[in-house]
């Protein structure tokens, strides 16, 4: 292993131009590269230099290899994204040329690894895709970049999906990205979860929606409608405004266990102290059971919020 060379020391002292110069009059970059620990672009990201974008830009060119991860489980790809150091379009152009020499959209950071350097003891939490990173940032370029590069759009080697990492986050723009991309609606992540489980408000529920999202479709072991799911799970005035304006049989529905929307929400209710949520159940009650009386099935698609 080599450990001192000019072109490390100019990478290490984000001097361009002797970095340029060193490139040049190298015969081999890969050989030097496989010579070095982590290799040449690792080495590049372990600096704290203005310049260490395009280094890992002008690396990649020559033929530093790009797939590998740090000591903590985190690949070249994940480690740009994640980074508030530096310029964004300098971040966006050193991506495409990691992307363009071969680097893996898909690889993902290796979370079990981050904990065994640090001596953690609980369980792995999963691997985390370069997608769920961009989607939780909303950074809306790279997101484009990497699908463009061939990242799958559910990322199914990750504990989270893209589309539920964009949807808890409240990403707009990567939750269409990823839609229009493929991403599927149904797709059921490493954490058991379908990227609906995670909607925080009406807008978000909206853009699902016109893609396909149904709250009658079922989900999990005991084949709970989602809408028996979010009842658990998103804010209160989501859920209102979700209910109020999309008021259907569906809440009616058991589930495998025997258990419908009303009684989730009566057991997540049953603590406050304001009348108001009881009496909002009796109402829907007592309009389920005019519309019972009346012969309606429900079944129709309610007026948009």
């Amino acid at each position: 292993m080599i450990t001192s060379h000019p072109l490390l020391d100019a990478i290490d002292n984000g001097d361009i131009s002797l970095i340029d110069k060193e490139l040049l009059r190298l015969k081999n970059v890969s050989e030097l590269d496989r010579q070095v620990p982590d290799g040449l672009i690792q080495r590049a990201l372990r600096t704290q230099n203005n310049s260490r974008m395009h280094t890992i830009s002008l690396l990649a060119h020559m033929g530093a290899r790009v797939n590998i991860p740090n000591r903590f489980g985190i690949p070249p790809l994940c480690d740009i994204l994640t980074s508030s150091l530096d310029n964004v379009s300098d971040k966006l152009r050193a991506l495409s040329s990691l992307l363009k020499a071969g680097a893996d959209p898909n690889e993902c950071v290796i979370e079990s690894r981050v904990e065994n350097i640090f001596g953690y003891t609980e369980k792995s939490h999963g691997n985390t895709a370069p997608l769920c990173i961009a989607a939780q940032v909303g950074d809306l370029p790279s997101l484009e970049l990497l699908l463009s590069a061939g990242a799958h759009p559910d990322a199914p080697n990750s504990l989270f999906s893209p589309l539920r990492v964009a949807i808890r986050y409240q990403q707009y723009s990567c939750i269409s990205a990823l839609l229009i991309r493929g991403a599927d609606i149904n797709y059921v992540d490493g954490e058991k979860s379908v990227a609906l489980t995670s909607i925080k408000d009406c807008k978000t529920f909206d853009l699902m929606e016109d893609a396909g999202a149904s709250l009658v479709a079922v989900h999990g072991e005991n084949l709970e409608p989602l809408l028996q799911v979010i009842c658990l799970s998103v804010p209160d005035d989501t859920l209102l405004r979700l209910l109020g304006a999309r008021f259907n049989h569906t809440i009616w529905e058991r589930d495998r266990n025997g258990e419908n929307a009303i009684g989730k929400l009566w057991r997540r209710w049953s603590t406050q102290k304001n009348e108001w949520i009881p009496k909002l159940i009796a109402d829907w009650e007592e309009a389920f059971l005019e519309k019972a009386t009346a012969g309606t099935s429900g079944k129709g698609r309610p007026a948009r919020l």
